[in-house]
């Protein structure tokens, strides 16, 4: 996240610097620059997955800046006095971002088809795996594909 953030992560358009013959195409869609905001906002793979994710938890998860995708972290985070509601909402901006991170890597790295129900189980998988240590041992589930937190 704090690469992210300097927005500082090797994506294609960065790598160009030391590798100028390679591709800086986007791997999840092809557009021909790969940098960050695109990979992680405006790519049309990304906002779809973005779309189901806030169609699935419940929060705004639609951004064209890097700034909205901070000013949406924070607002999950205060979006509950619940702690557990809380600490869940806390994951889903960095689980979010990570399986965009991972899926683009498994496409150049291991040449992995994009696929938007691989990329929602990873995310799922996040939240759970996470949620559960953030939670330590409580309950973080999916129940009919709507984010539930017992405890």
């Amino acid at each position: 996240m704090w690469f992210l953030s300097l927005e500082r992560l090797v994506t294609r358009a960065y790598r160009a610097r030391w590798a100028p013959n390679d591709s800086m195409a986007c791997p999840l869609c092809a557009e021909p620059l790969e940098i960050v905001l695109h990979l992680f906002c405006t790519c049309p793979v990304t906002k779809e997955f973005w779309e189901e994710v806030g169609a699935q938890t419940g929060f705004r998860t639609s951004f064209t800046s890097l700034e909205e995708l901070w000013a949406a972290q924070s607002g999950m985070t205060n979006s509950t006095d619940n702690r557990l509601e809380a600490m869940t909402a806390r994951t889903i901006i960095p689980a979010g971002t990570w399986t965009i991170w991972r899926t683009r890597n498994e496409a150049i790295f291991r040449g992995a088809r994009v696929c938007k129900e691989n990329m929602w189980d990873m995310f799922r998988g996040c939240i759970r795996d996470w949620g559960r240590f953030i939670a330590k041992a409580e309950e973080v589930d999916f129940r009919g594909g709507i984010l539930c937190v017992t405890g």
